[in-house]
């Protein structure tokens, strides 16, 4: 027993360990980027150390607690299942790469640039040559050592580094023992830059080349007394501080002087500086933690008889330019940066295809067309790689990345990892087959609590809630405009229209999808979204006044030039530079990003030009689908904008001119044409293609639907009847004389009440979708929230409480997927990321914060019946919280498996989409985190010192803080895929402090008055 319980804690204790040590690393590579994280903690040997030994402990304890027995074989396959991923990530670790391809339309390519750095080595004398590549993780974090000897032709060659600088940048300084350098800035159109150029050196800039005492185009020579120029091209000057100029002859030698401009071919060059004895040193670029320019490595290269030291620049993901030096006759190169990995077939670019919204330089999708050549296996096959759609061949697996700038290129993410992937997705299985099995076998410790629950004999009611704050009003005004009435609106709501994804709906449904695309709500000026979006159709001039764009980002909004969130059309447009689009550098910049790079801000740009772009499609008639091909119905629909061919005469006049026809009608306010325009579109399309329009029926109940908000209504409606029950329970506990049996029963037909209308919505949306109500993230939660409220009427027999804590549970699901149906998807308008495996790990992640919501109130409540303890109440609140403290405990294993399940469907995703399933992302790591620290938790009735009722409510109210920081603390104040931009960060709230030291006393007189109580008392409270 001594042994088991040794095996047990040293295990949680390394688990805790290892929880601490990844989130300090999310920490470190906010601040000194992901390499410096990988070369700190998650490549450290420590860190693999740390993993074997808990790998190594976990194997201990199936032998030393038996769970191969036959009653414990779910938890077996539980924790067998975390053994397998561990492996398979091991496999991953040592065996597999990952690399980028790069190729150019019409050319083809058989190697990758690795995704690792190394440094460069070669030496050469005649015939003989070595050359060799040694992998490194330099950062600007840590200070890692290199130091290697080679022996060449009898003589050792010691290579050692000996600075490290992240983010380079040049810089000249004065040095006694230094050379010339000269610093002068370099001109081509908007193109420029400092050119910093010691003695014997030359730069190329633009057409022309700039050396100093040394041959070039633009050759500068250096004395004591001044700096001297020769140019081969005639050179045209101009004095900037006397505004005077002059031309000079080719070959002719001049005196180059600051605060003169020299005109050379196509550039124009400036002395800035001058150091007759300096140096180039170089500095990190303060930028966070983003890349924003090559590292420098100094090396220092020694054969015994010379010395050199070299700095060398490079950067991981681009192959390197070596340096060269000459050792008596040996060449010796050096170089930093990514090395080239050979495959066994090749790739050729036939065709790079970026589609763009019209009007705009957004990109809507992309896609590489090449054609696969493996002679060894006798293929040559036309493929297809773009968003979501990969290319698999011999292990290897290619993800559309991103593109070069001039669109004639392709940039591919590759990956090889086969058997790792292959390994650790059968842990993966094992794991959802442990927990559901934990959940059905009849010996497991959850159905254990459960039968323990039924032998209580307390019979609480207890509901439990949240109190859901209602939505937020902004203070703005009417707009002022010609009249859009709510009725004329209505109309206009009711006539189906063509998505892009194939549905027809009442435009109802599509302005209100598109409002809260736009501005993330669901009204605005007290404006109903068919008023607003038929105000965007009919008067786009005004409407491109109206700050109605959400901006979440305040360093977005500056550089837009608003002060609040929300942004007119106008406000993205330079009227003072031609109008251009302001964000049109940010945005392309963002789209070239590898989807693992993007930063939070770069999302932001990515989701606000997306919303521009909308309203610019909605300007220009872009979502008006009305019109049914009278050839082929199934076709796509036609706008009043179209370019028509091949439709009879009347059939092309009518959809070009029908709706400018309502648009002027409506403009004279002759609001009876207007409507028999409407009704005339409507016949038209009942005309054309009326075997595939859903019935009056139908879409008159879909405008229904959308307007009523069942569900989003539900969930201050089940909460609020749950606070008000909960104040009634501790009025009860406080004075055992009230007696509410009365109201309490009123509660139960309440919830049933609003259980049965969420029944008929359900009802309602299968039959307006045609399909079951689970079908995507929102379909599916409000599905479980319907789910959990009727588990609590089916387990209401034993104990009241189960009902209303399923209640609370529904509320907290139905409030979640209405954040997620805020920002609901229209079409593919973007090439971002879409996949159902992503909506799939989302809906079951946030589900599980719920469970852990609900665990955190039972906690706290607990601490407060321990407060509440006096010798008379005492065993009747034990009871209490013993019923209490086993439904927290079956509810923290349910959002347990939750959040496991739904981590591990992310990683999935994540290899799906991109190519690694773990990349040590903040918000997946932070995950990993919660999940590591709701294990402690259940697992603490095995340790002693944190076992009992009191350590477990404790427990189950403070871990709610990881959860916090993994859904919003990774958002706001860490770098990373999920995260927010670097930036200051949002400062934390005062309550958060207050509620912090609230708990923290809470927990301590709980505590002081358990243990009073228990000195009076023959019996401990647990």
């Amino acid at each position: 027993a001594d042994t088991k319980g040794i095996i047990f804690n040293l295990l949680f204790w390394l688990l805790m360990v290892f929880a601490i040590s990844i989130g300090i690393a999310t920490f470190i590579e906010n601040d000194f980027g992901s390499a410096a994280a990988k070369a700190a903690v998650y490549n450290a040997i420590w860190f693999e150390l740390l993993l074997a030994i808990t790998t190594l402990n976990m194997v201990a304890s199936v032998f030393k607690y038996k769970t191969y027995q036959k009653e414990k074989l779910s938890m077996l396959v539980f924790h067998l299942a975390f053994i397998i991923i561990i492996l398979g990530s091991a496999v991953t670790r040592y065996i597999s790469y990952e690399g980028i391809m790069f190729i150019r339309e019409g050319e083809e390519s058989n190697f990758l640039v690795s995704e690792n750095a190394y440094i460069h080595v070669g030496l050469k004398n005649g015939t003989d040559e070595f050359k060799k590549e040694y992998k490194v993780f330099f950062t600007g974090y840590k200070n890692t050592s290199f130091n290697k000897t080679i022996n060449f032709d009898g003589t050792d060659y010691t290579f050692s580094k000996k600075e490290f600088v992240r983010n380079a940048g040049e810089k000249a300084v004065s040095d006694p023992n230094g050379v010339p350098v000269v610093q002068l800035k370099a001109m081509a159109g908007k193109n420029q830059k400092n050119l910093l150029i010691a003695s014997g050196k030359k730069h190329s800039f633009n057409d022309i080349t700039v050396g100093v005492n040394t041959d070039a185009i633009f050759k500068i020579e250096t004395t004591d007394t001044a700096i001297w120029a020769i140019s081969q091209v005639p050179v045209t000057t101009l004095s900037m501080t006397a505004n005077t100029g002059d031309t000079i002859a080719a070959g002719e030698r001049f005196e180059l002087k600051p605060g003169v401009l020299h005109a050379v071919l196509h550039s124009r060059v400036v002395l800035a500086n001058y150091f007759p004895k300096g140096k180039i040193a170089y500095e990190s670029i303060s930028n966070g933690n983003k890349q924003v320019s090559s590292d420098l490595v100094l090396m220092e290269v020694s054969n015994g008889d010379q010395t050199f030291e070299v700095p060398i620049v490079g950067i991981r993901g681009s192959m390197p330019v070596p340096e060269v030096r000459n050792f008596n006759g040996v060449k010796v190169s050096i170089a930093y940066g990514s090395r080239a990995i050979s495959l066994p077939f090749s790739l050729h670019l036939t065709d790079f295809v970026l589609d763009r919204y019209a009007g705009s330089m957004s990109p809507s999708s992309f896609e590489s067309k090449v054609i696969l050549k493996d002679p060894e296996q006798g293929i040559e096959e036309e493929k297809r790689i773009y968003m979501n759609h990969i290319l698999k061949h011999r292990g290897y697996r290619f993800f559309q990345s991103s593109y070069d700038t001039d669109e004639k290129g392709t940039v591919l993410s590759v990956n090889y990892d086969s058997w790792g992937t292959g390994i650790t997705y059968f842990g993966y299985a094992l794991l959802i087959l442990g927990m559901f099995a934990s959940l059905m076998n009849s010996e497991s410790y959850f159905m254990g609590l459960g039968k323990k629950l039924k032998n209580l004999n307390t019979k609480i009611w207890l509901p439990i809630a949240f109190l859901v704050a209602g939505s937020g009003v902004y203070a703005q005004n009417q707009p002022e405009q010609f009249e859009i009435t709510k009725e004329q609106a209505a109309l206009f709501g009711s006539i189906p229209v063509q998505t892009k994804g194939g549905r027809i709906q009442p435009m109802n449904t599509y302005a209100g999808q598109l409002l809260r695309k736009i501005a993330r709500k669901t009204s605005m000026f007290n404006m109903s979204a068919d008023q607003i979006i038929l105000g965007m159709h009919l008067n786009p001039t005004y409407w491109q006044t109206q700050p109605i764009i959400k901006v979440a980002n305040k360093d977005l909004a500056k550089k837009i030039g608003i002060s609040g969130k929300y942004a007119s059309f106008n406000d993205f447009l330079d009227f003072n530079n031609g109008g251009n689009y302001k964000l049109a550098q940010l945005v392309r910049a963002a789209y070239n990003k590898k989807p693992a790079n993007k930063s939070k801000f770069d999302n932001e740009i990515i989701n606000v030009d997306e919303r521009v772009n909308i309203c610019y499609k909605l300007y220009m008639g872009g979502f008006l689908v009305l019109f049914p091909n009278p050839n082929n119905a199934q076709a796509s629909w036609f706008k009043p904008s179209d370019r028509l061919t091949g439709l009879p005469a009347e059939d092309s006049a009518f959809v070009s001119n029908a709706f400018p026809a309502y648009h002027q009608a409506y403009k004279n306010q002759n609001f009876t044409e207007a409507e028999q325009i409407l009704n005339g579109i409507k016949a038209y399309q009942r005309k054309h293609a009326d075997r595939i329009l859903p019935s009056e029926t139908k879409l008159a109940t879909e405008v229904i639907y959308n307007n009523f908000m069942l569900f989003e209504k539900l969930a201050p409606f089940y909460s609020l009847v749950g606070f008000v029950l909960l104040i009634i329970l501790f009025a009860e506990i406080v004075n055992r004389k009230l007696k509410f049996s009365k109201i309490i029963r009123t509660g139960k037909i309440i919830l049933l009440l609003g259980f049965i209308a969420h029944t008929i919505g359900l009802g309602v949306r299968w039959y307006l979708s045609g399909h079951a109500p689970w079908s995507n993230g929102y379909e599916s939660m409000i599905y479980v929230a319907w789910a959990t409220i009727f588990a609590g009427f089916l387990f209401v027999k034993k104990s009241s409480f189960v009902q209303a804590a399923t209640g609370i549970l529904a509320a907290l699901i139905l409030m979640v997927a209405h954040l997620s149906w805020m920002n609901p998807e229209i079409t593919n308008l973007v090439p971002v990321l879409k996949s159902y495996w992503l909506t799939l790990h989302v809906s079951v992640i946030t589900s599980s914060y719920g469970f852990f919501g609900l665990s955190a109130v039972l906690g706290l409540l607990n601490l407060a019946l321990y407060l509440s303890f006096t010798p008379q109440n005492k065993k009747r609140l034990t009871g209490v919280i013993q019923e209490l403290s086993m439904i927290n405990e079956r509810v923290l294993i349910v959002g347990l498996y939750l959040l496991t399940t739904g981590t591990f469907l992310g990683a999935v995703w994540a290899n799906e989409s991109w190519g690694r399933y773990w990349g040590w992302d903040p918000k997946e790591t932070w995950s990993l985190v919660t999940i590591l620290v709701y294990s402690f938790i259940l697992h603490m009735r095995n340790i002693p010192g944190f076992r009992g009722n009191y350590a477990l409510n404790l427990g189950g109210l403070l871990s709610f803080g990881s959860v916090l920081m993994t859904y919003f603390g990774v958002n706001y104040y860490l770098a990373g895929l999920h995260s927010y931009a670097k930036g200051d960060p949002v400062p934390i709230p005062t309550f958060v402090y207050y509620t912090i030291g609230i708990i923290v006393a809470l927990a301590i007189f709980a505590y002081l008055n358990k243990q009073k109580i228990e000195k009076d008392s023959p019996t401990p409270i647990e």
